[in-house]
């Protein structure tokens, strides 16, 4: 199939700024490319056009992007975090994972999204509303809206007043690690607490800075752990041991191993919100 993906090599190496320019327009201008530069090859595929995607019933949103909320099938934070629980476990159990990392891997599946619980993303999840958010009987995960448009949604986020770019999974990491009850039973607390942070891309090494003009602390009672964790919870700032810890891990684990560690966090969360918006269990 390589065959198939016209090739363009720069004539000196390493490449001339001018090289690099006529790399980045042909990139623009083809679906497929073959980039060979010093020795190495790069594959690059160019984004598929939006029309391309409507065409195939993908809207806007994608899997890492909070707008992936918005499935029009509600599902509730507890449930959510119980089927990305079960799943990690499905995926390790599979690949044979030892005891301690599958263990590891469910503490991280069942705490991955608590950060939700911010009663600004349940509003967001309700549409904006303060009265729907007072008649959600329990944290949501996922909303009962559909989708709309990315205008409708902006809208609905700023009428909760949940800060544009703030990450949920930050806020899980935060609560996470701040209540002690929470990693009673773990082998590897630091793999934990990156698999949180880290299942959305996020934290490899760095966390978007986002300043959030709020300080409330956020609570949640799940399955009899009370976490708890600060909305201005400063992640992103280099001191706060989340770029540290994942080089700490990536020496501990090598590079392959936590990214395939991450990868099977990441795609039970993808499958898990797949098969809620299908409403199949």
């Amino acid at each position: 199939w390589m065959a198939e993906w016209p090739t363009v090599r720069p004539a000196s190496n390493p490449a001339t700024d001018e090289e690099w320019k006529a790399l980045t327009r042909a990139v623009a201008q083809t679906a497929r490319l073959k980039v060979s530069v010093a020795g190495a090859s790069l594959f690059v595929s160019a984004p598929m056009p939006r029309e391309r995607l409507s065409a195939l019933g993908v809207g806007d949103a994608v899997t890492e992007d909070d707008d992936s909320s918005f499935r029009g099938q509600p599902t509730t934070l507890r449930a959510h975090c119980a089927d990305v629980r079960l799943l990690v476990e499905r995926f390790g159990a599979s690949i044979g994972f030892p005891a301690d990392i599958m263990n590891d891997l469910s503490v991280a599946g069942w705490f991955h999204d608590v950060g939700k619980a911010d009663p600004r993303f349940q509003q967001w999840l309700a549409g904006g509303s303060d009265v729907a958010l007072a008649l959600l009987p329990e944290p949501l995960a996922k909303s009962a809206l559909p989708g709309g448009t990315a205008k409708e949604r902006n809208l609905a986020r700023m009428r909760a007043g949940y800060p544009d770019g703030y990450r949920h999974e930050l806020l899980s990491l935060s609560m996470v690690e701040d209540t002690d009850g929470a990693m009673l039973r773990v082998h590897d607390r630091e793999l934990v607490l990156h698999l949180i942070g880290s299942h959305h891309g996020w934290c490899r090494p760095f966390a978007p800075m986002v300043d959030d003009p709020q300080d409330d602390v956020v609570e949640l009672d799940h399955e009899g752990v009370r976490v708890h964790g600060h909305m201005r919870h400063k992640k992103a700032r280099l001191d706060s041991g989340v770029s540290d810890r994942f080089w700490s891990l990536v020496e501990r684990y090598g590079w392959w191993e936590l990214a395939w560690l991450e990868a099977v966090m990441r795609l039970a969360d993808h499958r898990a919100s797949e098969t809620e918006a299908e409403g199949v269990k």
